[in-house]
């Protein structure tokens, strides 16, 4: 068969998780292929960003308006890419965020006592 699966490339998100040198939640959040991952249930990569510092961070760039002099990454991509990840219909994901203790929801919806208008950034 021509599109056997051992053929195929890893993909750049599986080489990120298995590098030796770490990475970063930013590094992730650059890579073209992680919503893909994200919804074919990539066991590490949800195994990592279900972690309660991950999903801390993801909520962090969903809620927080960036500054001036942050990069174009963290002013419009993290944030468009970190909201498109917790929406991402993953259980593991889902429950984290959603546990009590983390009390990740009340520091999402703290987004709307913000002063109308809300930043189209955001």
């Amino acid at each position: 068969m021509f599109w056997s699966v051992a053929y195929a490339g890893a993909s750049s998100i599986d080489n990120l998780l298995k590098s030796s040198d770490g990475f970063t939640i930013e590094q992730l959040l650059d890579a073209d292929e992680l919503l893909q991952e994200c919804k074919s249930q990539n066991a590490t990569l949800i195994a990592f960003l279900a972690e309660p510092e991950s999903m801390r961070k993801l909520v962090e760039y969903v809620i927080e308006m960036p500054s001036e002099t942050d990069s174009e990454e963290r002013r419009y991509k993290y944030p468009f890419v970190a909201s498109e990840v917790l929406s991402c219909d993953v259980d593991a994901l889902r429950a984290e965020l959603l546990s009590p203790p983390r009390r990740l929801v009340p520091q999402l919806l703290s987004l709307l006592d913000a002063p109308p208008p809300l930043p189209p950034v955001l």
